[in-house]
């Protein structure tokens, strides 16, 4: 039989978070990011190749807008490590630019882009981790704070 990459995706995630136990920094919020977040949105294809998520992985994405800044946080099954099933990306922005953030379940930082809206649309671009480390642990801390918010929120993957 042959199944697809988003269903395989989708199953590996429900796997992943059937447990109530979060033994990594990231588990719960990745959990949450699962239960309450839109499904199978998809990554623009300028960031999706620039973070190297595999075609076909299954985002996703809970977005949040304080009135200054834009924060989304995404969760996506990584097909090219074994050894770690998901990863979240963290994306912050204003209205022009803005930092996005990979990390795996321990929160270490592993990979900056910066955006920059051109008309309708964001170019995205790999920059030195070290340009983005302080702003990631601000962003972190903020997904963190979120956690009970995000907790208290419909479940999205009651109502597909």
């Amino acid at each position: 039989m042959n199944v697809s990459p988003f269903v395989h995706g989708v199953a590996a995630l429900a796997l992943l978070f059937s447990s109530t136990a979060f033994a990594r920094p990231l588990d719960r919020l990745a959990n949450l990011i699962y239960q309450k977040g839109y499904g199978n949105v998809s990554l623009k294809h300028n960031l999706a190749e620039e973070i190297d998520a595999s075609r076909g992985s299954v985002v996703y994405q809970v977005p949040y807008d304080d009135g200054a800044l834009v924060h989304t946080a995404n969760i996506y099954r990584d097909h090219n490590a074994a050894s770690e099933p998901w990863r979240i990306f963290l994306i912050r922005h204003d209205r022009m630019q803005g930092y996005g953030y990979l990390t795996g379940p321990d929160a270490q930082l592993l990979q900056v882009v910066k955006g920059t809206k051109i008309g309708k649309d964001w170019s995205w671009t790999i920059v030195p981790v070290n340009e983005g480390a302080n702003a990631f642990q601000a962003e972190l801390a903020y997904w963190r704070n979120q956690e009970e918010t995000l907790a208290g929120e419909k479940d999205q993957r009651q109502s597909q």
